[in-house]
């Protein structure tokens, strides 16, 4: 991937030996995108080194008081021109079709979903006989999200409890939804591992989006936990 550097002093000139304790400094930093650079998500890194001799000696960061071995902080995501077509689709036909709204406006909707076992063959007449499922969501972006959402996957008993479950970003982290520009298809797919021994009875396969940072739910209209149930199963005895 390209680099583009940019080195000069804090404030143009502002020396850090001069910076009082608590004082908070404001240092703009313009950086240059090359105009070939290749279409794709990108990260600043920005760090503080001082010069010693010849050589160029990095800060390291603090953490909990005490310095660290790394010497800089990424800041992004920030996406350049289009999207991957690894991470995009141009069209979806999911197993099960959904167009489910989420989100104010909405932001997003659900467009379907496959559901199957671990060698690929769609789960039928709604009865888990597999311990690891494999679910690919199908998501549309309509309007911008403001934040990073992370996909829950929930299997419930009857009761409502939790047996399995499985967290993570849409493709892993690698496009993050506050990336995501209206009309792009998204395919994410998900693996859930079952337990070794499922007791006998109903289930229901549950799943939506959340704010790591906060917890909050992405909304969906007309459902106060803001989930969504994609279908009951059951084990049997």
């Amino acid at each position: 991937m390209p680099r583009r550097a940019g080195d000069r002093r804090p404030q143009e000139g502002y020396s850090t030996l001069y910076w009082a304790p608590g004082e908070i400094v404001v240092d703009p930093f313009g950086v240059p995108v090359d105009a070939v650079a290749p279409d794709g998500i990108y990260y600043l890194n920005v760090g503080l080194y001082k010069q010693v001799g010849d050589q160029a000696v990095s800060l390291p960061l603090v953490q909990g008081g005490r310095p660290v071995d790394v010497t800089s902080v990424n800041i992004g995501p920030i996406k350049i021109g289009q999207a991957s077509s690894d991470w995009t689709l141009e069209t979806a036909n999911p197993q099960v079709p959904l167009n489910q709204p989420l989100g104010a406006g909405p932001n997003l909707t659900l467009l379907g979903y496959d559901l199957t076992d671990e060698n690929g063959q769609p789960i039928q007449n709604s009865t888990l006989d597999t311990q690891n499922l494999k679910l690919t969501l199908y998501w549309r972006s309509e309007s911008p999200l403001p934040v990073d959402y992370t996909t829950f996957v929930h299997l419930r008993n009857e009761a409502g409890e939790t047996v399995a479950q499985q967290d993570q970003p849409p493709l892993n982290g690698v496009y993050p939804t506050s990336l995501w520009d209206p009309g792009e298809i998204i395919a994410d797919e998900i693996r859930l591992t079952l337990p070794a021994a499922l007791p006998p009875g109903e289930y229901s396969l549950v799943v939506g989006l959340y704010d790591l940072n906060t917890g909050l739910r992405l909304v969906v209209p007309e459902n106060p936990e803001n989930s969504l149930t994609l279908t009951e199963t059951k084990v049997l005895p």
